[in-house]
This record gives structure tokens, sequence and C-alpha cells, in this order.
């Protein structure tokens, strides 16, 4: 009943074209949405983009920009990068593939220095799990070449209708 009541949540939030913070907080709450296995995470698991500066990585200068969410899931080596998008027909609610691929580059980037620091060694910045979530207009923009390219990068892109169905 709860997740049902979560997932009723999101579909109002996707109606009303109110999706990229409402789906922020409730991913935050409930990573499941995106990944089953990840029931189980707390708090101190899924870190909100305004949180990471303050406690993990103010200390990194060449750190630049970081995404909405970071999750630190037990079947991940490395931290999971999760990036929305509004559903709205902007240029930055409708990102073109390349601006997908760097934008997540740059945060592996930044992840890979704080890694570093840790003393762990990230052999290729693909292997640094990424979701990228936007809505279905922005989707349905992609050719499937582009398509094709987002994958290459490792990186999996989701639609907010998509990760309802799923759930």
């Amino acid at each position: 009943d709860d997740r049902l009541k979560v997932i009723k949540k999101l579909q109002e939030a996707i109606d009303t074209e109110a999706v990229e913070k409402v789906f922020e907080k409730h991913l935050q709450l409930h990573p499941w949405l995106i990944n089953p296995y990840w029931d189980t995470l707390s708090e101190n698991d899924i870190i909100p983009q305004k949180h990471l500066y303050e406690n993990k990585f103010d200390k990194i200068e060449n750190l630049i920009g970081i995404t909405d969410l970071l999750v630190y899931a037990k079947e991940e080596q490395y931290p999971v990068i999760v990036e929305l998008k509004r559903e709205k027909s902007t240029n930055y609610s409708a990102p073109n593939v390349e601006e997908i691929i760097n934008q997540i580059r740059r945060y592996r980037n930044g992840i890979n220095s704080v890694l570093k620091t840790q003393n762990k060694h990230v052999n290729n910045i693909k292997d640094i799990p990424a979701y990228f979530i936007i809505g279905s207009k922005s989707h349905e923009k992609l050719e499937i070449t582009e398509l094709n390219e987002i994958k290459d990068n490792n990186i999996k892109l989701l639609t907010y209708k998509h990760l309802i169905h799923i759930a």
C-alpha cells in the first residue's frame, strides 16, 4: 500500500509537470523506484546534492558541479550517479546526446577525484554507474543512434513514466 501511494504521487507529479523535485525527493526516500535491489538503503546511502559539498566533497578543489543524487549501494563498487531533468520543452530540460554524455562525464570525473583521495582507483570512469532520468518528450527527440551512444557510455536513460511502469 505504501509503495502504491508513492507511485500515485509520482503519477500526479507527471500529470502536473512537477516531476524533477518531486521525483528527486521520492527517489531519495524510495530508491527501489530505480533499482529493486536498493530497497534496504538508509538515508546515509543516498545523498542529495545540497549535502554533498557540506559533508563529503567540500575539500575537493577541482570538483565542478555534481549530480542530483548519489547512491551508495552495497551491490555497486562505486557511487551511483542519478541525474534528473524536468519534463518541460526547454533546452535545459531536453538535453541532446552530447550534453547528457558530457554532464555525466563531469560527474564521473568528480567522483573519480574523490575516490582518488580515498586511495580507490577507477580504471575506466564509465564503470561508475549513471542513471539519467528525463521526460517522455525529451526521450522522443532522441534518435536510435543517439540512444545507442548513451548506452555505449554506460548511462541508463530512463523516463519518469518508465520508472512508474517498472515500479
